[in-house]
């Protein structure tokens, strides 16, 4: 190694500790989780997220392990996240510029290495286990280029311990390979199979199987159209900074320019510019609820892309005007130093855009740390924590948690999918919970609800000038709660593509379905106000099909308060034997005029729920409403 590529080393080296010090986000609420197995791991109670409970509620076994064991040293977990994460950002960035350097061209290599240490995506990704997974990744293609292949196959099988989705860069390594030796890569799957079997061994004894019960609630959270999908994500993470920014169209034009430029490369960027593709398309199948760090290994791809596609435009450009100026090294350089000094200043426009994110994240991780310790410091060791974003104030208050969103009770997933967070009260009970106002759309009815309100009241509310939805709520549970009855989901119908028009007195709107379950007894739809709240009276009416309509239920709801996208309840007395039955609801608003109409989002596709259809001023329409019925069982818990 010669002494120029020394220095930008050790540039590498001391830009990735100043970023790592300065400009990264403190850990998020998702890394609590992880930081929570490693410390009950350390403290000797087993690889558990609750105690005595063994739920597999983190992705990342690879990471959560590396945790614990730098946890012998008596550093906080929190700490030695950040710390691995520095030592794995620097270590990507010297990987990415041996990967586009050569022995006349650094500076590529120098801008690659420098790209990465100053993405503000990977710097908002600290304390969680993806600045690893960039690092495993890119060590992989750098074994494959250099005919390493049984270091890339244990790399390759550190990443799928890592996350789960490492799978996908084994299969492309397994396909290379055969392309490269034609023939079947047989030392690479030893190395391969003797490095997960231990682990698959050991969670299918401990768990009950290899794979995280996260991904089953990640997939329900997907299904349940409260959270984004990955696509809709990507796009906005990808296009939300050009609001303020528009040059970063020039950075996205040499991404672009690089990627075409890389596909016509060696083996190795086309290998990373299939894993790029497979990687994406796999998250949209899977279709589960997206959060930020499943982008952060595209970054590293889409920075290759971009000092990739420098490269090209500097050489294209130094060719061109090679008559001028004799020395094309010398003007190559030139170009290349121009174009770095523009991708710095990208970089720069990225720094004050993570700086604005920072504040962020530490407002919240500042009230979900007093919530946590207030909880520890006044609640009884073996209270029960019912709350949304768990991270946080699992870690931080020690007490058993019951995760509505179902990461780590995996009890309540399916009413997840359903969007109804009711169940978990029922099922499981809690102790505290805790109400964010943020998640008000959640839990805004269940709030007001009789059983509620006779089960829960308000002990403490704990607030932080800097977070926008302060003060967070810790309700307690009555001493004489009301869990008699449990009212279950049963049909769920939420896909959305449009709306029924509007709705007022001379318009009515139904929908007809066959109940499941016995003891129907109440329907739930998704209302549109256009943005508006709407108090208006309503009447309900229940018909049961056997050889007419015969209407069984009615009710009338007076001073009904009708909020946009918020779930409209309609319960009514319950309909004992309703299982195998064909039912209609109609819904109509009788006085309400029409420029203050309401809707009802709906699905125009048939296919989704086969066994009802709309039905609007009593005719029978296409498609379906967004709509859920419930049933009711004795609690005999």
């Amino acid at each position: 190694m010669n002494k120029q590529k020394i220095i930008d080393i050790f540039l590498i080296l001391v830009i990735g500790i100043l970023s790592s010090i300065f400009l990264s986000t403190p850990p998020d609420d998702d890394a609590f989780i992880t930081f929570r197995y490693a410390q009950n791991i350390l403290n000797g109670n087993g690889f558990v997220y609750n105690i005595g409970e063994r739920v597999l509620g983190t992705t990342t076994p690879l990471f959560t392990i590396l945790l614990s064991i730098t946890g012998l040293s008596g550093f906080e977990i929190p700490d030695l996240s950040i710390a691995l994460c520095s030592i794995f950002l620097v270590l990507s960035g010297i990987i990415l510029y041996f990967l586009t350097s050569n022995d006349s061209n650094r500076l590529i290599g120098l801008a690659s290495g420098l790209f990465i240490l100053l993405n503000p995506w990977i710097l908002q990704s600290f304390g969680n286990e993806m600045i690893l997974h960039v690092f495993l990744h890119l060590g992989i293609i750098q074994f494959f280029l250099n005919k390493k292949f049984s270091l890339a196959w244990f790399f390759a099988a550190l990443a799928v311990l890592n996350r789960g989705d490492g799978v996908i860069i084994c299969g492309i390594l397994f396909i290379f390979s055969i392309i490269k030796s034609k023939k079947i890569p047989w030392k690479g799957l030893t190395v391969l199979t003797l490095t997960l079997t231990p682990w698959i061994l050991f969670s299918i004894i401990y768990f009950g199987s290899p794979l995280p019960s996260t991904l089953e609630a990640k997939i329900a959270q997907g299904n349940s159209g409260l959270f984004a999908d990955f696509i809709t994500y990507l796009k906005n993470y990808i296009t939300i900074p050009q609001q303020n920014y528009p040059i970063l169209y020039v950075f996205y034009f040499f991404s672009i320019i690089g990627l075409i430029a890389l596909v016509k490369s060696h083996s190795g960027w086309k290998m990373l510019f299939i894993w790029t593709f497979s990687y994406i398309t796999g998250y949209k199948l899977l279709g589960v609820s997206f959060a930020l760090r499943y982008f952060i290994p595209l970054t590293a791809a889409i920075f290759i892309f971009a000092a990739k596609g420098i490269d090209y435009v500097s050489t294209f450009i130094a060719i061109r005007i090679q008559k001028f100026i004799n020395n094309k090294f010398e003007i190559t350089k030139i170009v290349h130093l121009s174009i770095f000094i523009l991708i710095l200043l990208f970089s720069e426009l990225y720094v004050t855009y993570n700086t604005n994110k920072k504040q962020d994240f530490s407002s919240r991780g500042k009230i979900y740390t007093s919530v946590g310790t207030w909880l520890k410091e006044n609640t009884e060791k073996e209270s029960k924590i019912g709350l949304i974003e768990i991270g946080f104030i699992g870690y931080h208050s020690e007490r058993y948690v019951i995760d509505f969103c179902g990461l780590v009770t995996p009890s309540i997933i399916q009413n997840v999918k359903a969007k109804d967070f009711s169940y978990g009260f029922f099922v499981e009970k809690p102790d505290y919970f805790v109400y964010n106002p943020e998640f008000d759309c959640w839990f805004k009815d269940i709030l007001k609800t009789e059983w509620f309100i006779n089960s829960y009241e308000v002990i403490a509310s704990i607030c932080d000038e800097s977070f926008r939805w302060s003060p967070i709520y810790v309700y307690e549970k009555k001493e004489n709660p009301r869990f008699d009855l449990v009212k279950m989901v049963d049909i769920t119908q939420y896909k959305t593509d449009g709306i029924c028009g509007r709705i007022h007195s001379k318009k009515t709107i139904g929908q007809s379905f066959i109940s499941n379950e016995d003891n129907l007894c109440s329907i739930q739809i998704l209302m549109a106000t256009y943005k508006k709240t709407i108090h208006c009276n309503l009447e309900f009416f229940l018909f049961e099909q056997k050889e007419n309509w015969k209407l069984i239920r009615e009710e009338i709801f007076k001073k009904y308060a009708i909020e946009d996208n918020i779930w409209l309840s309609l319960p009514f007395q319950v309909v004992n034997k309703s299982k195998g039955v064909k039912y209609c609801f109609i819904l109509r608003a009788p006085e309400l005029p029409e420029d203050q109409a309401f809707t009802i989002w709906l699905t125009s596709d048939d296919n989704i729920y086969k066994n009802g259809s709309i039905y609007l001023n009593g005719k029978e329409e296409n498609g379906d409403l967004c709509f859920r019925t419930f049933y009711q069982i004795a609690n005999k818990n």
